[in-house]
């Protein structure tokens, strides 16, 4: 019985004995793992390089997308005032024209009754004109009667009534009365004309095709004033204010395009919870270009006051945690760091002296072990 128990705890012993040899060799692999020694010249051969903690601002994007239109004030849509028949188009999408420039023409037989009923107007107005200014005269010699000279002004009256409401009926429709006049020629083709400079949009519209007053016909967009309407997660509504910076790209202008933003949405489009922010436009874009409509992407840009940061290069990630090598004399340590905001370039610590040295670059090397060594002759 007594050998057995000598044997037992004999057995007991090289168990603990084992496991503490264990512990002790996984303690010793956890600090090597932690802890590393390298000599100035492999410093500068690897080129790592040591700094200490600055005060920054970061700035934080929030990449968003949208679209490039027109102000609404600077879109015009073009109508025909009267229906008819399509009978020359002179301009076609992406085209410019100036005010005043002939987009189409438009046919229909009612423009020519319109017209020689006001050249019949306008003839009378000055027949009776004439007429009224001689009866003017006769009335003061006391030539005739007050009734004559009355029935004179009538007349003169009622023609000139009329020729106005022809005059402004063939304006509106967009024909040139005072034309009409001086040509002394009917004209059954209606032009519709451009009301503003600016690029246009066309509908499908070709000669023959028969259009009504509803049809929209042309749209005219001045591109004086563009700006971007975008489209924002709700959740960084917080973050939004007037005035805020927002960079954006086009593909043909290699330069980062600005703008600042000008409105913010107050509504939040349930299909997709985004807010509609407005952006007006600050760089000066190409004239010789069609933006509206444009598909872009954009940054709105956060900037935060001085926080403590270390290069983004001098953190690496292990195991979903974040770690740096601190300088402890000739040694570097890892360090397992709590960060806040960060950008491309440099990330806050929040648990870091100030004074503290660290690696800034070069991390990747002492993290995956391939320090080169220097070699003296």
């Amino acid at each position: 019985m007594n050998i057995r128990i000598y044997i037992t705890l004999f057995l007991s012993l090289i168990i603990i004995s084992c496991s503490k040899e264990k512990q002790e060799n996984h303690e010793a692999v956890t600090k090597e793992n932690t802890e590393i020694e390298i000599t100035p010249e492999q410093i500068k051969i690897n080129n790592i390089q040591i700094g200490k903690p600055e005060l920054k601002s970061i700035d934080s994007r929030i990449t968003v997308s949208g679209v490039i239109h027109a102000l609404p004030q600077n879109m015009s849509s073009v109508h025909s005032q009267v229906d008819g028949f399509i009978d020359k188009v002179n301009f076609i999408t992406g085209e410019y024209v100036k005010k005043g420039q002939v987009l189409a023409t438009l046919r229909n037989p009612s423009f020519i009754p319109l017209q020689k009923q006001f050249l019949e107007s306008y003839y009378n107005m000055l027949l009776n004109q004439k007429d009224f200014q001689r009866k003017k005269s006769l009335l003061a010699a006391d030539a005739i009667s007050q009734k004559a000279y009355e029935q004179a002004l009538a007349l003169y009256q009622v023609s000139s009534a009329e020729y106005e409401s022809l005059h402004s009926e063939l304006k509106v429709l967009g024909f040139s009365p005072s034309t009409i006049i001086k040509t002394k020629t009917i004209n059954p083709i209606l032009p519709i004309i451009s009301p503003q400079n600016g690029f246009i949009q066309a509908e499908e519209i070709s000669p023959g095709k028969q259009i009504s007053t509803a049809d929209e016909l042309f749209k005219i967009i001045n591109q004086d004033e563009l700006h971007l309407e975008l489209n924002v997660p709700s959740k960084y509504a917080s973050q939004l204010f007037a005035g805020q910076e927002v960079e954006f790209s086009l593909p043909e202008i290699k330069d980062t395009l600005k703008g600042e933003i000008h409105l913010i949405g107050r509504a939040t489009n349930t299909e997709n919870n985004t807010i509609q922010v407005h952006v007006d436009i600050k760089t000066k874009l190409p004239a010789n270009d069609f933006y509206e409509g444009r598909f872009v992407n954009a940054s709105i840009i956060n900037k935060t006051h001085p926080l403590l940061t270390i290069p983004r290069d001098a953190v690496f990630e292990e195991n979903g945690k974040k770690y740096i090598f601190i300088k402890n004399g000739s040694k570097f340590d890892k360090k397992e760091i709590k960060t806040g905001v960060e950008n491309s370039e440099y990330v806050e610590v929040l648990d870091l002296d100030n004074n503290q040295e660290l690696v800034t670059a070069g991390t990747y090397y002492l993290k995956a072990g391939e320090i080169e060594s220097g070699h003296s002759h």
